[in-house]
């Protein structure tokens, strides 16, 4: 039951939290004084740009790169992923290969175009074709017209 007492307790209590968040939030204002006196900015004028055409197609140079490479979490199997910027298109050939002295093993997947490259996505290997040492990595792409892209060489580490 509410008595005059409780509603008065409530109301003090009441206060005081709209006085807290009120102080709180006030004490979140600072104020800042220019540095420059009005009408002259301290930053560099606005450049041209929005009036010319941003160059949205992918650069004319291919390059191949491998972005992961290694054993897969549960530790079964090997993956690699990679794109080629330079070119988009699908249908081309995505060729990651592994080589260990002797040894060679390799993945193949078609490309697929993205918006600014042509991406090799996930593929994968299971960890027994792979003999424990240092393997090194690369992705070759070989593109609708016939050109071959290779990417720079990565050491895989197979424990």
């Amino acid at each position: 039951m509410e008595t005059p007492a409780r509603r008065r307790r409530f109301a003090r209590f009441a206060g005081g939290a709209a006085f807290a968040v009120s102080a709180s939030l006030l004490a979140g204002c600072v104020a800042t004084v220019p540095s420059a006196p009005l009408g002259v900015s301290d930053s560099p004028a606005p450049t041209e740009t929005a009036d010319k055409p941003v160059n949205s197609e992918a650069p004319t140079t291919r390059e191949a790169v491998l972005v992961v490479v290694g054993v897969d979490v549960a530790g079964t199997s090997v993956l690699a992923t990679g794109y080629v910027s330079g070119v988009i298109e699908d249908g081309g050939r995505c060729v990651f290969e592994f080589t260990h002295d002797a040894d060679v093993v390799t993945i193949e997947q078609a490309g697929v175009a993205d918006r600014m490259s042509t991406s090799c996505s996930s593929g994968q290997v299971p960890l027994e074709r792979f003999d424990r040492g240092t393997w090194m990595a690369v992705l070759a792409y070989e593109g609708l017209s016939g050109e071959t892209t290779t990417s720079e060489p990565i050491d895989l580490e197979i424990p």
